[in-house]
């Protein structure tokens, strides 16, 4: 049992993290709730390693099974919250190696991305339909190449409206990798190095109304855009050394990087909101992924802490 003085410590210093919230962020306070997401008796987090938000507002977010792997792990990775913070839907118990990337398409339809290899499985990519039935898969179970039909380290995916799957090869391969919508190889660009086009783990990808390509150039610190076919339009250092990234509706970019979460308009990329990993109640560098709801909520997973935080706004959305 905690005794009252180790407790009152541990409440003073959880009272320091929420004040710190509202200083922490730019044009708007947020109010932190780090339990609003409700998992059953037997279930924890794991590593929450991505995030996003369907066209209901319902939450989804990917997690390494209560653990930093879901090797020998019984806990279904992917679960589905409604906006209250109520568990809908599991899937991917038994399935996944390493949970890495998750993208919710203009269809509502899951990708999920699984970039290591154990027991003939990893380095794929997954297409779910909304009741969690595999409906395409990319790469080969358990082979990492940088071929045409096999991957290494995926980590992130995103479609575009027209169905082009745009899949962040970065843990391994250093490659954005492009695929028709029936999952048909097109074209690869990138290599390692820090020149425009070349990648340091390109750990995040989305793209905006204008069909951009952003790339989350990880260690290089920026973000790179492209158009479709790969050719290099500019490239951002302002978000930091970018993990994760979600566009949201009115092409607001979200960014999770090692300090915090940063966001702004894709049209100009210049910073509007500004929250510190103090404010998440994250340990620095463990921010994860980031996500939006339409009232401009931020949701973060964070893999140390291992949970899921909510930052409810309370005023004006950005």
């Amino acid at each position: 049992m905690i005794g009252m003085n180790r407790a009152s410590n541990c409440s003073a210093l959880f009272l320091a993290l929420l004040l710190s919230a509202a200083s922490n962020a730019q044009n708007g306070a947020y109010r932190p709730d780090p339990d609003w997401a409700n998992l059953p008796n037997g279930m924890q987090w794991g590593q929450v390693v991505a995030i996003d938000v369907d066209a209901e507002g319902n939450i989804f977010a990917l997690h390494r099974c209560g653990a930093d792997t879901c090797v020998g792990q019984r806990q279904p990775p992917l679960l589905k919250f409604d906006p209250t913070g109520r568990l809908l839907q599991t899937w991917g118990a038994d399935q996944l190696v390493w949970p890495h990337g998750l993208h919710i398409d203009h269809d509502g339809f899951i990708w999920v991305s699984d970039a290591r290899e154990a027991d003939g499985r990893g380095h794929q990519v997954f297409k779910l339909s909304p009741a969690g039935d595999i409906l395409l898969t990319l790469g080969e179970a358990g082979v990492a190449g940088d071929g045409e039909r096999t991957l290494n380290g995926p980590t992130d995916i995103a479609v575009a409206r027209n169905g082009d799957i745009f899949v962040a090869d970065g843990h391994g391969n250093n490659r954005i990798v492009k695929y028709s919508p029936a999952g048909e190889f097109l074209l690869a660009w990138g290599q390692l190095g820090a020149a425009p086009g070349e990648f340091n783990v390109p750990h995040a990808i989305a793209v905006d109304s204008r069909d951009r390509v952003y790339v989350g150039d990880r260690d290089n610190g920026r973000i790179q855009v492209f158009d479709q076919n790969g050719r290099f339009v500019e490239s951002w250092t302002q978000f930091g050394t970018p993990s994760g990234m979600y566009i949201a509706r009115g092409d607001m970019l979200w960014v999770a990087h090692a300090a915090g979460v940063r966001a702004g308009s894709t049209r100009d990329g210049a910073i509007t909101v500004d929250v510190g990993y103090e404010a998440l109640l994250a340990e620095k560098g463990n921010v994860e992924d980031v996500a939006a709801d339409a009232a401009g909520n931020i949701y973060a997973g964070l893999a140390g802490p291992l949970t899921l935080t909510k930052l409810s706004r309370t005023n004006s959305r950005p």
